[in-house]
């Protein structure tokens, strides 16, 4: 069936669809066009959000890839894309070396305001203690 639908036909048909649900089809196209998909070059932000499926949960990913209801990439082309991402705990230092590069210029009275945050998620735990007697 994909052989016969032009590109900008599919184009045409997938124009009203939200963008990742775009991307998801044009991806299972690709995928149905190739023999195998061991050397396939996915798109980045596919790759994006299969990292971020895979995060949020590993079994459903690997039940999804196994089977095929979606064009996934493998656990090890994943493991190559998330090794490049720094993950860690605190503050950027390159934030605020960069900050301070932006500011150096600026008057004191200038330099005044505030910080926003993005992408922080904080959750609060409960402890369960030994009852004491």
């Amino acid at each position: 069936m994909n052989q016969n639908i032009a590109s900008s036909t599919l184009d045409e048909r997938i124009e009203g669809l939200p963008p990742k649900q775009r991307l998801a089809v044009k991806t299972c196209f690709d995928a149905a066009s190739r023999k195998s998909t061991r050397v396939m070059v996915y798109d980045q932000l596919w790759v994006l959000e299969c990292v971020l499926m895979r995060i949020k949960s590993p079994k459903l990913y690997e039940h999804v890839r196994r089977h095929e209801i979606l064009a996934l990439s493998s656990k090890s082309c994943l493991d190559r894309h998330m090794a490049g991402f720094k993950s860690s705990f605190g503050f950027n230092a390159s934030v605020f070396e960069a900050l301070k590069k932006n500011t150096e210029g600026m008057g004191a009275h200038s330099c005044h305001g505030g910080l926003g945050f993005d992408e922080i998620n904080s959750q609060r735990t409960s402890v369960s203690r030994p009852l004491e007697n």
